[in-house]
């Protein structure tokens, strides 16, 4: 796809749209309502992704963006989380600012950055709503991904655009292949997805290009169930059913003694480019 997209409708703020929708049934809601921490959250997330390996992530989303800064410069990595992005980036020559307010998340890309004795990232403490453009000064390219969950997303995102030299690239879901199951049996409505972002962006005066990459993976059932039980928040009759509606429909598989679950997900690259490549 790219910045050609049907036109959003003109009656509709979808800045509005997203901070409601994610007020409602954004991550941090879903934690809330369950009396759960973001940093619980985050430390369960670790264990989560230390449990399989073989999910394809990032994947050639990766080598998309390492494409585009090939020529290394600057990155300002919003979110950047334990450093899926900033690692590889940064083993590539690309001088990174890794925005990351989680403890845990934090503590664990600079491990990272230990390991691999690089000396071109650079961690920030703090939150991206919390930041002033000229506390971080700008940067080639600025990436968001998965971490667009912000109350305020235009303010959020003019301030990601003014920091930009030459690319804003901005990662959100497309989908994935639960979400009508999720839907069907417990009527639950999925979080904002990357159109949203796009139509935000576009009643700002912006036709950025988008990009939608698939990744097929398998994790450990039990791994994907407990997730669940944290976001979106099943409960354990939810659970039960949804382990029995995934047996029946074929999704699950024996391997090496344990269950498997066939997942797909669908990754949107929104691309803004402020300067001609």
């Amino acid at each position: 796809m790219d910045g050609n997209m049907n036109r959003p409708a003109s009656d509709i703020d979808w800045a509005k749209a997203w901070d409601d929708a994610t007020a409602q049934r954004g991550l941090r809601a879903n934690l809330e309502r369950q009396g759960h921490s973001r940093e619980d959250f985050w430390q369960k997330y670790q264990t989560w992704m230390s449990l399989y390996v073989n999910r394809d992530y990032p994947g050639k989303l990766l080598d998309r963006i390492l494409d585009i800064t090939h020529q290394g410069g600057s990155l300002l990595d919003i979110g950047a989380g334990a450093g899926s992005f900033a690692i590889p980036l940064a083993l590539h020559g690309v001088n990174v600012t890794a925005v990351e307010p989680s403890p845990r998340q934090s503590g664990a890309l600079a491990k990272e950055i230990q390991k691999e004795s690089l000396a071109n990232i650079r961690i920030v403490h703090d939150e991206w709503e919390a930041l002033l453009p000229e506390e971080i000064t700008k940067h080639d390219h600025v990436m968001a991904v998965y971490s667009l969950e912000m109350e305020n997303i235009r303010p959020a995102l003019e301030k990601m655009i003014a920091v930009a030299a030459k690319n804003v690239l901005l990662v959100h879901t497309a989908g994935n292949d639960l979400r009508p199951a999720l839907k069907t049996l417990f009527g639950l409505q999925a979080s904002p997805d990357y159109i949203y972002i796009y139509n935000i962006l576009y009643q700002m005066d912006f036709s950025p290009d988008v990009e939608v990459f698939c990744r097929d993976y398998k994790i450990p059932l039990e791994v994907q169930l407990e997730m669940f039980s944290y976001n979106p928040g099943l409960n354990p009759d939810e659970l039960a059913k949804l382990k029995e509606h995934l047996s029946d429909s074929g999704k699950t598989f024996t391997e090496g003694g344990q269950v498997w679950l066939k997942r797909q997900n669908r990754d949107a690259l929104i691309w803004i480019k402020k300067e001609v490549q």
